[in-house]
C-alpha cells in the first residue's frame, strides 16, 4: 500500500465517521440527512491512481444522481441553509472537487454541463 492509498483510506473513514455521528446526533431534522456531498479529486482515465475517477464512471454516477431524483445544489444554497436557515430541497447533493486539477475543467466540466449540475472547487 502506498502512502497515498493509506491517506485516502484514513480520509474515507473520517468522512464516514462524521456522517454517521451527525445522523446519530440528529444534526439534521429528525436525524434525516439534509445534505449529501460528493467529493472528487481527479476525473481522468489514468489507471492506478486511488484519487482518480474514470470519466465514464463519473458520467454514470451523475446519471444515477439524476435518475434517483437528487437535486444538485450550488454552494450559495448550502451557505444560505447553514448561515440563514433557508431550507434545502429534499435529497440535496453538493458536488465538490478538491485541489483544482486541470482535469476538472477538461473532463468533469463537460459531464457536469451535460446534466446541468453545478459544482464547487476547493
Amino acid at each position: 500500500m502506498t502512502a497515498q492509498q493509506a491517506k485516502q483510506i484514513v480520509k474515507n473513514a473520517l468522512y464516514r465517521t462524521i456522517g454517521e455521528s451527525s445522523s446519530l446526533l440528529g444534526l439534521g431534522p429528525n436525524g434525516d440527512t439534509t445534505l449529501r456531498v460528493l467529493m472528487y479529486h481527479k476525473v481522468n482515465d489514468i489507471p492506478d491512481n486511488p484519487t482518480t475517477v474514470p470519466v465514464g464512471r463519473f458520467d454514470e454516477q451523475l446519471a444515477q444522481v439524476k435518475e434517483l431524483g437528487y437535486t444538485v445544489v450550488d454552494l450559495d444554497a448550502v451557505l444560505d441553509h447553514y448561515a440563514l436557515g433557508k431550507p434545502l430541497p429534499e435529497k440535496a447533493v453538493l458536488i465538490t472537487f478538491d485541489d483544482g486539477y486541470l482535469d476538472t475543467l477538461e473532463n468533469a466540466m463537460p459531464v457536469l454541463q451535460k446534466y446541468g449540475f453545478p459544482a464547487v472547487i476547493f
